[in-house]
């Protein structure tokens, strides 16, 4: 809990919390990664390096901005004894980058979803994988 005060509590929380909020867009990325592998793979099924670099810098980011901006809520801009406070500056960057990220994850996700779909038409009889695999791509 950081009552020892050997790492200050503000940090333990902030770091939890950036965590918390990362982490479903890492599996967003793993999830797009995958689908473009898929598409885009070729016969060797290796990602594109646009798409490595795409979502390299997606995850990092998401996680680096998330916490700065959460250690500076607290270390700069006068949080120190409110472990609830907000800045509306920090805040509203945080909350612009997860926007981003969340925006161009979408129009992709839908783009190869779509286009996985389409790969999946020709069968005349579809097994119970078929249906699986066009559930989860709408």
């Amino acid at each position: 809990m950081g009552f020892a005060d050997r790492v200050r509590q503000d940090t333990i929380y902030t770091m939890s919390t950036s965590i918390c909020v990362s982490s479903p867009f890492h599996a967003g990325f793993i999830l797009v990664r995958s689908w473009i592998t898929i598409i885009d793979g070729g016969k060797s099924k290796r990602t594109p390096k646009w798409a490595k670099l795409w979502c390299g810098i997606g995850i990092y980011s998401t996680y680096i901005l998330e916490i700065a901006c959460g250690l500076l809520e607290y270390r700069i801009f006068g949080a120190e004894n409110n472990y609830a406070a907000i800045s509306g500056q920090v805040n509203a960057v945080k909350m612009i980058n997860g926007f981003f990220w969340a925006l161009t994850l979408t129009i992709v996700l839908f783009t190869y979803g779509r286009r996985i779909s389409k790969q999946l038409r020709g069968n005349k009889e579809p097994s119970p994988q078929f249906k699986k695999i066009k559930l989860m791509c709408r």
